[in-house]
């Protein structure tokens, strides 16, 4: 006598977890866009793998530096949070390894469930735990310099990205300048030398100053489909400032000097 096993159809899932993500810690949700989200993350990572995250009501905020203390990110992004009692607010975050659990979130929303030791990262069907960082070890937030730059322009980002495209991340120069109230981007490396013009300004201004390619084409693509608000000075580090899918980003670089 044969006996036979169940059918059962294929490609389904059969015993679906109904349960949230852990339970077993305190927690705090954050609702969000995956768009806005991997905005966030990607101006965070580019700068550090590591940083703090502060939980705020219907926001969520970084400030860093990178090793080098030259370039600067702060950046903050609107969602919806659930701040539970005996919550952490700040923890440490591994932003690369967040941002390889949203592989397959685009288009929807993301709820993150953090508690002091793991964060649990929830869309569609996926479901997926990271252990949070230990702040004891990670370089405190930075306190962002008060600048009183001389010269503010508006330019697309595109027009900054052109730029950082045309020489090497490595040995790329690129110069932000103002001759006869126009500003002017030049990007050098060996024999090449490309410039463009990217705004106007409404004073007469002399500020010059120029900067690595490898931290500035960072920057060029977080905005490189927005406008930004650009001030500068001589030799002065630059500060650029946007808007884009519901987070603000502030970047400060560094200029390097002359002699290099």
């Amino acid at each position: 006598m044969s006996h036979r096993k169940p059918r059962t159809e294929k490609n389904t899932v059969k015993h679906k977890t109904k349960e949230k993500f852990d339970g077993k810690e305190p927690n705090t949700t954050v609702t969000v866009s995956e768009k806005t989200l991997l905005t966030f993350i990607n101006a965070v990572a580019d700068c550090n793998e590591e940083a703090i995250l502060n939980i705020e009501p219907d926001k969520l905020r970084v400030s860093l530096v990178d090793n080098s203390n030259i370039y600067m990110v702060m950046v903050d992004c609107e969602c919806k949070t659930g701040i539970g009692k005996d919550v952490p607010v700040r923890v440490g975050v591994d932003f690369k390894l967040l941002k390889k659990t949203l592989m397959y979130a685009a288009g929807g929303n993301v709820t993150l469930e953090i508690s002091k030791n793991q964060i649990g990262i929830t869309y569609g069907r996926f479901t997926s735990k990271i252990p949070t960082a230990d702040i004891a070890f990670m370089r405190k937030e930075p306190h962002p310099p008060e600048l009183k730059l001389s010269t503010s322009f508006e330019m697309p980002g595109k027009y900054l990205l052109a730029a950082c495209r045309m020489v090497s991340t490595g040995n790329g120069k690129i110069y932000i300048y103002v001759k006869s109230k126009v500003v002017f981007v030049a990007a050098h490396e060996g024999d090449l030398c490309m410039k463009e013009v990217v705004g106007t300004v409404e004073k007469a201004s002399q500020a010059r100053s120029f900067f690595s390619n490898n931290y500035l084409s960072l920057i060029a693509k977080s905005i490189k489909d927005v406008s930004a608000t650009c001030e500068i000075d001589i030799d002065h580090p630059i500060k650029i400032t946007a808007e884009k899918n519901g987070c603000n980003l502030v970047f400060m670089l560094a200029p390097r000097i002359e002699s290099d």
